[in-house]
């Protein structure tokens, strides 16, 4: 039952936002995650580009997800992050999977 947390975020201190990064990692370790994408400059298709730094991973469950977003480890991580960086997006959706709908079309 796949999660996919999907974040948009602009970048105000580059260096304060690595060591965030670095917490993160620690704070990832223990939940089985795969990080799907990574792009500061995705190819837009209509609108804008919402951020400057956009992701995407792969959580095994919205269980796990809400686990690792409410650990002390993140916790702290995340207060790095707010400093560093403005988030306009930070969202957690069900896979395909979860909802019963099939992951592909061929």
């Amino acid at each position: 039952m796949s999660t996919y947390m999907l974040g948009a975020i602009n970048i105000r201190d580059r260096a304060a936002y690595e060591r965030y990064q670095q917490e993160a990692l620690v704070a990832l370790a223990p939940f089985a995650v795969e990080f799907l994408a990574v792009d500061p400059a995705p190819v837009m298709l209509e609108g804008e580009q919402p951020a400057g730094h956009l992701f995407v991973i792969r959580f095994e469950s919205m269980d796990q997800a809400r686990a690792f977003y409410d650990s002390d480890a993140y916790r702290r991580a995340r207060a790095i992050r707010q400093e560093a960086s403005e988030t306009l997006h930070l969202m957690l959706l069900r896979g395909t999977d979860e909802m019963g709908l099939p992951a592909s079309t061929g």
